[in-house]
């Protein structure tokens, strides 16, 4: 159980345009004093508790399937050494809204972001800015210039 103002806004996601069903997502941060979850069968089927690094590592290993918003979430708070630092960082900044473009390439998909050089037209090779996700078989790889 949480208080509403205790939730300090990461992300907000869109689903593209093209697809036939679309959702706004937010993400949240905050900390929290019980570990416990409670498994409603429903939305919540299981969990476990999971470092943001050996999450990305396990999706990577095929052992945990991830949508591109929360690896690239994912790979934020890695960044972070601890839960408090995440939260102060996304406390002083706007959370990103983003809304992906994709674009299929032969070595796989592209998810290019808003503030993507590419976001217009889809060249990934124009020079500029990165905010994409390159997904391929083999691993995923969150391209973002800080």
């Amino acid at each position: 159980v949480l208080s509403p103002d205790a939730l300090v806004p990461l992300s907000h996601w869109t689903t593209p345009v093209s697809l036939p069903k679309r959702f706004a997502t937010w993400f949240f941060a905050s900390e929290v004093r019980s570990r416990a979850v409670a498994i409603d069968g429903g939305e919540i089927r299981a969990h476990r508790w999971m470092r943001p690094a050996d999450a990305l590592a396990a999706r990577d290993a095929h052992e945990l399937g991830l949508p591109p918003p929360t690896f690239v979430t994912l790979d934020w708070l890695a960044r972070f050494d601890r839960v408090a630092e995440a939260i102060e960082a996304a406390r002083r900044r706007p959370p990103p809204r983003y809304l992906p473009r994709f674009r299929l390439l032969p070595e796989g998909v592209c998810c290019i972001y808003n503030d993507d050089a590419a976001y217009e037209d889809g060249d990934v090779e124009r020079p500029g800015r990165r905010d994409r996700l390159w997904l391929s078989q083999e691993r995923w790889r969150y391209e973002h210039d800080t």
